[in-house]
């Protein structure tokens, strides 16, 4: 038969949607994330210590991650993560992940809303962008 090659779409919400999230990373073991984010609006509406238990899902050793943010950086540092920040980026109230042929757009304001689409030419794309904006970013250091 032929190869099924439209995108796949899944929608997650609340907390449970966040940790079937972490649960596909690990599953799929990707070697890069590439995430970007208001790091001051998603501050304002997540429990980060509930985010930082379900973040324990992934194996960091394996996975990397690349952070572009703007806004104040809350995330502290750890070895897998490299900070850089966007300059001249208006506020926006969401966050974009980039794992291996997925793409996920999240929402966070009230309730985590999360669309997961896998689709290897929709994450390519994104790819491209985030990392022409990833090169045009400030290289941060965070202290320990």
């Amino acid at each position: 038969g032929t190869q099924d090659t439209r995108p796949r779409m899944r929608y997650l919400s609340g907390y449970e949607g966040l940790k079937k999230l972490f649960e596909d990373v690990e599953r799929v073991a990707p070697e890069e994330i590439l995430e970007f984010m208001d790091a001051d609006n998603l501050h304002a509406w997540i429990d980060i210590e509930r985010v930082r238990e379900i973040r324990k899902i992934v194996n960091y050793n394996r996975t990397k991650v690349k952070f572009l943010y703007r806004g104040n950086n809350f995330v502290p540092k750890f070895k897998h993560v490299t900070h850089r920040k966007a300059e001249n980026v208006e506020a926006f109230r969401g966050n974009f992940w980039i794992y291996a042929n997925r793409v996920v757009l999240l929402n966070y304001e009230q309730n985590f809303e999360i669309i997961v689409i896998d689709h290897h030419i929709f994450a390519e794309t994104m790819r491209v962008l985030f990392l022409m904006a990833w090169s045009n970013a400030k290289p941060v250091d965070i202290p320990e």
